[in-house]
């Protein structure tokens, strides 16, 4: 799972457990994903007052709920000519979402139905209304991205079990990495200038780069130093060959794969392995 996709995964999350309990029904979600699919708009054009921020999209949509959702929203279409200026002040706020809606809806509705008023006036808010909606009923943690700790990662790797990061364009984990075999190492700064004794060799992996790699990773394992192979997703036949070096490795040395999608190819051969999605 991605950055993108999350808050979409606590949304789905949110609305079974409103559905289980019976909050909320099918009903409501198909009119919250789809609006008004009707095509036929003349009864809209005739019906609609003439206010000037009000656009036939948003009418067409509040036609449906008034019909199809008497209970909570029979009275919608004639508190909106009554109460004009109320709704008009209310769309017009930067964050519609945080205020209170004209009354009496704001108290009539339940959180779902809300977000279906919401999504009849201002669609560009409702990414912003998912998310208000999520925490409100499941909790800030389902919307703030977890942390990743780089030492829990680190106890759980050992010389024979690489550690694997599936990084989305842009992301960058190397000097965090770097950070911590500084740290493991106690020592910021080495007291040679020469590459080989520093606690982490850095790799990018690309064309003819599958000798230099096992070089890098055999002198890792003579000096107990850590590798940080980068881009391996361009060179996959090479990690079968490095899953069997590290199966007879029996020294303190930690290897780390970087893994960027998107990609062709996703599947790792390491039986172990520990994978983290970073970004």
């Amino acid at each position: 799972m991605f950055e993108k996709h999350k808050l979409f995964y606590s949304f789905l999350i949110t609305i079974q457990i409103e559905l289980d309990k019976q909050i909320i029904n099918y009903n409501q979600i198909n009119f919250f994903l789809k609006g008004n699919l009707s095509l036929d708009k003349s009864l809209t054009i005739k019906s609609k007052p003439t206010l000037n921020w009000l656009t036939n999209d948003t009418w067409h949509h509040c036609l449906f709920l008034s019909k199809n959702f008497p209970e909570k929203f029979q009275n919608l279409l004639i508190n909106i000519q009554e109460n004009h200026l109320e709704w008009k002040q209310w769309i017009e706020n930067d964050q519609p979402e945080k205020n209170f809606l004209p009354k009496p809806f704001n108290n009539l509705l339940n959180d779902f139905e809300k977000l279906m008023l919401l999504r009849c006036f201002c669609q560009n808010r409702i990414i912003f209304a998912i998310n208000n909606y999520v925490t409100k009923i499941m909790g800030e943690k389902y919307i703030i991205p977890p942390t990743i700790y780089f030492d829990s990662i680190f106890e759980q790797s050992t010389s024979q079990i690489p550690v694997i990061f599936i990084l989305s364009p842009g992301s960058d984990p190397t000097n965090d990495i770097q950070k911590l075999a500084e740290r493991k190492y106690q020592t910021r700064k080495m007291t040679t200038e020469n590459e080989e004794q520093k606690p982490l060799r850095i790799l990018a992996m690309g064309q003819n780069q599958e000798k230099l790699a096992l070089q890098a990773l055999h002198l890792a394992q003579q000096q107990g130093t850590w590798l940080l192979l980068q881009n391996c997703h361009l060179l996959l036949p090479f990690l079968n060959e490095l899953e069997k070096e590290l199966e007879t490795s029996s020294t303190k040395s930690h290897v780390i794969i970087e893994w960027v999608i998107p990609s062709s190819c996703m599947m790792f051969s390491f039986d172990y392995s520990r994978i983290f999605v970073f970004g």
